[in-house]
């Protein structure tokens, strides 16, 4: 994504304004209730995608102190103002589909109602991913399923279920490595395979410990409040002085066995 603004998550998110809110009205939905989502599928079913939205919430809510609270009293916001359902306890609707065809059918929708340039609608056909000007999604098995042309070592192809750390592992002590402006600077775009991976490593760094997830919501907070986060407001927020020290601490962290 642009800059650090990160978001937990790979499937289309929308507030859900009340029962009879459908986003998509042509499209045909099946529905099911999660404790957080509502889950709306078409040609596809609702595994694993049910069992990881609420591994999701869990791992959110112990580095962003506050997230319960928010729902529950329906003050949450996704980046582009959209809130829950107008009822307790007040769900967002994930959006999921089996076919090209359906994706498609929703991308013209979204750059319709969100004004999307022609730019950033080819982006998301390119990758296959739903993205808008305030979320970007990577699909590692789209972007390395051709190992002779990635960045990467040969044959590591990185599908949802495989170990990516151990590939970056070995590609960091190669120095093989994404500098943090590089990362920081990364546009969906332009993305190569080596920088997605390291953009990964970077946020998995950011709440490694205690400390650093103290520090993560310290930049959360920063986000909310309307500041623009930029590598210079992170290494201020994590105590660093310059890209060096940072990067020795997150290269440290990438070739440790505590990336896993």
């Amino acid at each position: 994504m642009t800059n650090l603004t990160t978001l937990l998550g790979t499937l289309l998110l929308a507030g859900h304004a009340g029962a009879q809110m459908q986003h998509f009205p042509d499209i045909k939905w099946k529905e099911r209730d999660t404790d957080h989502f509502m889950l709306r599928t078409h040609d596809t079913g609702t595994d694993p995608a049910k069992q990881n939205g609420e591994d999701v919430w869990e791992k959110s809510q112990e580095i962003l102190t506050g997230l319960e609270e928010d729902f529950t009293k329906n003050e949450f916001r996704t980046p582009s103002g959209a809130k829950g359902s107008d009822t307790e306890p007040f769900r967002f609707t994930v959006y999921l589909v089996g076919s090209g065809h359906a994706y498609d059918q929703l991308l013209e929708v979204d750059q319709k109602r969100y004004g999307w340039s022609d730019t950033n609608l080819r982006s998301c056909r390119i990758t296959r991913n739903y993205s808008d000007p305030l979320n970007r999604y990577i699909d590692f098995q789209e972007y390395y399923k051709n190992a002779d042309k990635a960045e990467i070592i040969k044959g590591g192809v990185l599908g949802p279920e495989d170990p990516w750390p151990a590939i970056l592992r070995k590609m960091c002590k190669k120095d093989e490595r994404a500098s943090l402006n590089t990362v920081t600077t990364a546009e969906i775009i332009t993305l190569s395979p080596k920088t997605s991976g390291y953009i990964f490593a970077l946020t998995y760094f950011l709440v490694s410990t205690d400390e650093r997830q103290a520090n993560y919501r310290k930049l959360v907070g920063a986000a909310r409040d309307g500041k623009k986060i930029t590598k210079e407001l992170l290494l201020i927020t994590y105590g660093y002085e310059d890209d060096e020290g940072f990067e020795k601490d997150w290269y440290d962290f990438i070739e440790s066995s505590k990336f896993k």
